[in-house]
C-alpha cells in the first residue's frame, strides 16, 4: 500500500481497487479499517450464497465500504468545489466519507442471508431488525474500542450522531433535529443511504462491483453522474439534482438492479443455496458458540452484543464443519450435504406476477408472514392427501422484484436541472424519456416451493421420492391456479444434486 499526500499535507493512504482504481482515504478513514470491527468484513461474502452459483463473485464487504467510501467523497468534494453556497467543509466531507465505509459493519454470516433469513426466524422479538440497525451499533462500539479515530479525525460528539443517522437514518425528523447539520444540510443524507429516490453511491458501488465479479455488463456510468449532481431548493428543502439528460443513465441504473436480482441475487440455485446456508444456522441457533464480552453466546444473542458480533462472520460454517458438538450434528449433515452439492430442490415457481389477484401476495405483510401463510396452505392439502407428511420438508419463497421502491417509480423522486435553468429543481416523467418503461407497475413477484433435507434417526436424507416431488408440485400447481397464477414446473428439467 503506497502513501500520498493532498493539497492540504494530509497524509493519506492509497488503495488499489478493481472498480475505481486508485482510492486515496482519509488517515481516520485508515484507522477504522485497521479494526477487528472492520476487518471482519473481510470474511462476509458480499453476494451470500451467489458464490456457490458465479465462481467468480468472491468478493466480500470489505472491498465494497472501500468503494463507497471513495464515492461518497467524491460527491461531497463534488458538490463542496462547485457550489460555495453550499458551506460545505472538510469535516462534512470526512463524515460522508466515514458514513460510506460504515455503512455495512452490520452484516452478518453471507450478508443478507443473515438478517432476510435468519434474524426473523430466531428472533421474533426482533421482528423490524436490519443490518442497518446493527452497523449503527457497531459504529458506535468501535469508537469506544477505538478512540485514535476520533482524535485522526477531529471528530466531535455531534459528527459521531451525524455520522450514525447517515448510516441508519433516523424514521422521524424529530430524531435527525438533534444533528447540527439539520435541516440546512439535509441533503447530505442523500448520498450514502437515499430513502428518498434510492439513487445513492451505495447502489452506484454494488452495482458496479457485482456486474464485475459476475460477468454481468453494467450501462450505468457513475462517474458521469457524479459530475453533473448539483444542489437545488425544492419546495422547502435543499436536494440533490441531476442534469435532465441523466435520466436515461438512471433508469439503466434501475434496470441494471434489476437484472442482477433476477439473474443472480434471486437465481433459484442461489436461493436454494441460501435456504440451506439459513438452516444451517437456525439448527445451530441454541449452541453458545461466539465469544462474547463476558461469556460465549449464542447465534441469536450476537445482535445485542457487539463484542460477540464483532467474531460472527463467514467462518461461523468453520466452527460447525469442526465441531463435535451433538447439538450440531444436524447442522454439520447440511453443511457435508451443501458441500457435495445436494441442495434443497426447487420443484416448482409461479410465473412473474404483476398487480396479482392473489389476496395472500396483496398483503400488507412482511415477506415473511406471507411465505409462513402459503405454505401452511399447501401443508393443509399435501396432508390430505398423505397424513404422514412432515410439515418441515418443504419451505416456499416469495421473490420480490422491483425498482428498489416496491411498486412505485423511484426516478419520480428523483429532481433534475436543465443546462439553461441550472437552479430550478424539476420532475422528468417516463414517458418524457422512454415509451419502453412501465407505465403502473414497477413491481413483480414470484412464489417457489422448495423440499428441505429431513432426517430419518440420525441420516440426513436428501434423495427425495419422485413420486412424492411430484405430488407438491400438483399441489402448487392447484394453489396457483386457485389464486390465478401461472405456474412451472421444474422437475422435467430438474438436475437433482446439480
Amino acid at each position: 500500500m503506497a502513501k500520498t499526500e493532498n493539497h492540504k499535507d494530509i497524509l493519506r493512504k492509497v488503495f488499489s481497487d478493481p472498480v475505481h482504481g486508485h482510492i486515496a482515504l482519509h488517515p481516520a478513514c485508515v484507522a477504522i479499517i485497521d479494526t477487528p470491527q472492520f476487518q471482519r468484513l473481510r470474511n462476509i461474502k458480499q453476494l451470500g450464497g451467489g458464490y456457490f452459483v458465479y465462481p467468480g463473485a468472491s468478493h466480500n464487504r470489505f472491498e465494497h465500504s472501500l468503494g463507497v467510501c471513495y464515492l461518497a467523497g467524491e460527491m461531497a468534494r463534488t458538490l463542496k468545489n462547485g457550489q460555495n453556497e453550499l458551506d460545505i467543509d472538510d469535516k462534512d466531507v470526512l463524515c460522508v466519507e466515514i458514513a460510506g465505509l460504515c455503512h455495512d459493519l452490520g452484516h452478518g454470516p453471507f450478508s443478507h442471508v443473515f438478517d432476510n433469513m435468519v434474524v426473523p426466524r430466531v428472533r421474533e422479538d426482533r421482528p423490524d431488525w436490519k443490518h442497518e440497525d446493527a452497523s449503527k451499533t457497531m459504529f458506535e462500539h468501535m469508537i469506544e474500542e477505538n478512540p485514535v479515530i476520533k482524535i485522526k479525525g477531529d471528530l466531535n460528539s455531534n459528527d459521531v450522531t451525524f455520522i450514525m443517522n447517515m448510516i441508519c437514518p433516523p424514521p422521524s425528523e424529530e430524531e435527525k433535529m438533534k444533528d447540527s447539520r439539520w435541516p440546512k444540510k439535509a441533503f447530505l443524507y442523500e448520498i450514502v443511504a437515499n430513502k428518498r429516490s434510492e439513487v445513492d453511491v451505495d447502489k452506484m458501488d454494488y452495482i458496479a462491483r457485482d456486474c464485475l465479479h459476475l460477468g454481468i455488463r453494467s450501462s450505468f456510468d457513475h462517474g458521469r453522474f457524479i459530475r453533473l449532481t448539483r444542489v437545488i431548493r425544492h419546495g422547502k428543502k435543499m436536494r440533490l439534482c441531476v442534469r435532465d439528460k441523466e435520466a436515461f443513465n438512471v433508469y439503466q441504473l434501475f434496470q441494471t438492479r434489476h437484472a442482477l436480482h433476477k439473474k443472480a441475487y434471486k437465481h433459484r440455485v442461489t436461493s436454494a443455496v441460501e435456504y440451506t446456508l439459513a438452516e444451517i444456522l437456525i439448527k445451530a441457533k441454541d449452541v453458545k458458540l461466539i465469544p462474547g464480552k463476558r461469556k460465549r453466546l449464542a447465534l441469536p444473542q450476537c445482535i445485542d452484543d457487539m463484542s460477540a458480533y464483532t467474531h460472527l462472520t463467514d467462518e461461523i460454517f468453520q466452527q460447525i464443519r469442526i465441531s463435535s458438538k451433538k447439538e450440531l450434528k444436524q447442522s454439520r449433515d447440511l453443511l457435508q450435504a451443501l458441500e457435495r452439492r445436494k441442495l434443497f430442490v426447487c420443484v416448482a415457481e409461479s410465473c412473474p406476477i404483476a398487480n396479482s389477484k392473489c389476496k395472500i401476495l396483496k398483503e400488507d405483510t412482511s415477506k415473511l408472514a406471507k411465505e409462513t401463510k402459503i405454505k401452511k396452505e399447501l401443508i393443509q392439502q399435501l396432508k390430505r392427501h398423505d397424513p404422514s407428511f412432515l410439515d418441515d420438508t418443504i419451505t416456499v419463497q416469495v421473490v420480490m422484484l422491483d425498482f428498489g421502491k416496491k411498486d412505485r417509480n423511484p426516478v419520480d423522486e428523483l429532481c433534475f436541472y436543465t443546462k439553461r435553468d441550472i437552479d430550478t429543481a424539476i420532475k422528468i416523467k417516463s414517458t418524457e424519456v422512454s415509451h419502453l418503461f412501465p407505465k403502473k407497475m414497477f413491481q413483480e413477484q414470484m412464489v417457489r416451493v422448495f423440499l428441505k433435507h429431513y432426517w430419518v434417526g440420525r441420516k440426513c436424507v436428501y434423495d427425495h421420492d419422485r413420486q412424492y416431488m411430484e405430488s407438491v408440485c400438483k399441489v402448487f400447481e392447484k394453489w396457483c391456479s386457485k389464486n390465478k397464477i401461472g405456474c412451472k414446473q421444474l422437475l422435467k428439467d430438474q438436475v437433482l444434486h446439480s
